[in-house]
């Protein structure tokens, strides 16, 4: 069976969503801050000097993994995924995270594999929103860990670490396990969403040979054949939309003249849950022209359409697509289309 596949069938299950949402919360100061608290509260009612540095280190371990990562932020000014109104590297949950598990490590070592697999998980959920780039989220886990290990390692006289034990063992093998393959999985998400997404919209109305569909309008509801919604405004009026239904849809699209073509589409994936994990095949005159995995929100996608496919005059195309899924089921609202992906528009330039 295919990875990405079996992956992206295991990401819709409606309890990862939910176990995603609640693992996040590790990297938040609002976890930190109060385990900090409650080892120095422990430590001052038991007169117990390592649980008061303890505590003292955990909340100097993610203050200063969120100032670190915060500033390199702005430092780089690295995009993120999906809009967030803020830069995404280094990913300030993953630091807050890891510093937190790297600082709790080393006061109470016992522990160590469980602190460690909720901070991979906290990485992992940052992957499966789309906050952050897999580098974002490695270097701010490398960031955090480091911050935590050496703040603690000053104030906090290390705890006795415990003797090696399969427990021990298959701790650290789970974890090992479920970072390799949350680095395998989306590795292969960003590689695939790469070689088609552009990273600006090309320019509107380009070349007077430049072909331009603009979905949503009167004009190209005319060729729309079967598998699309009605005609849709977004964004206040300001665009026009049209979704596909189902697993394909297809339109009779006229070329002025028979060659290769560059083509982009501006496409918007319905997602439940997680990753798009929407694949969009593209055939021109029954021929596959390309198979792209779309990224969450709206995006430009380009590639080439070679020449021989395109003949001049109507030419028949079909988008198919791997799933659909209605709003309803995810308590969105009460549509019960099957939504496959949103298309805003198609520009094609002929290519000599």
């Amino acid at each position: 069976m295919d990875p990405l596949f079996l992956g992206c069938s295991l990401l819709r299950i409606s309890f990862v969503h939910y176990a995603m949402d609640i693992f996040g919360y590790y990297g938040h100061a609002l976890v930190g801050v109060p385990v900090g608290l409650v080892l120095i509260a422990y430590g001052y009612r038991r007169r117990d000097r390592h649980f008061k540095l303890a505590g003292f280190a955990v909340l100097l371990s993610i203050a200063s993994a969120g100032l670190l990562t915060e500033v390199l932020k702005h430092v780089f000014q690295m995009p993120r995924p999906r809009s967030y109104g803020s830069y995404g590297f280094p990913s300030g949950h993953s630091g807050t995270a890891f510093a937190l598990a790297s600082a709790l490590s080393v006061s109470f070592p016992a522990l160590t594999p469980l602190y460690f697999l909720l901070a991979t998980f906290t990485g992992i959920s940052r992957l499966y929103f789309r906050a952050h780039f897999l580098i974002d989220v490695i270097v701010g886990g490398l960031l955090g860990a480091l911050t935590g290990f050496l703040i603690t390692r000053k104030i906090v006289t290390p705890a006795h670490f415990p003797r090696p034990s399969w427990t021990r063992r298959i701790g650290w093998c789970g974890v090992a396990t479920l970072a390799l393959s949350a680095i395998g999985f989306f590795s292969v998400i960003e590689t695939q969403v790469r070689s088609f997404r552009i990273a600006e919209a090309p320019h509107q109305g380009g070349s007077s040979v430049t072909v331009s569909f603009d979905f949503g309008t009167p004009e190209v509801r005319r060729i729309l054949g079967s598998g699309w919604s009605s005609d849709e405004l977004w964004k206040d009026g300001k665009q026009s939309v049209v979704w596909a239904e189902g697993p394909g849809s297809d339109m009779s699209a006229l070329f002025p003249a028979a060659a290769g073509y560059r083509w982009r589409l501006n496409l918007f994936p319905f997602t439940g849950r997680g990753p798009a994990c929407q694949v969009v095949e593209v055939r021109v005159n029954k021929t596959s022209v390309v198979k792209m995995l779309l990224e969450q929100g709206w995006h430009w996608y380009e590639f080439d359409v070679p020449k021989g496919v395109i003949q001049s005059g109507n030419n028949e195309v079909q988008f198919l697509f791997n799933f659909s899924d209605s709003p309803k089921a995810h308590h969105k609202s009460a549509d019960v289309r099957r939504l496959s992906v949103a298309f805003d528009r198609l520009e094609a330039m002929p290519q000599s």
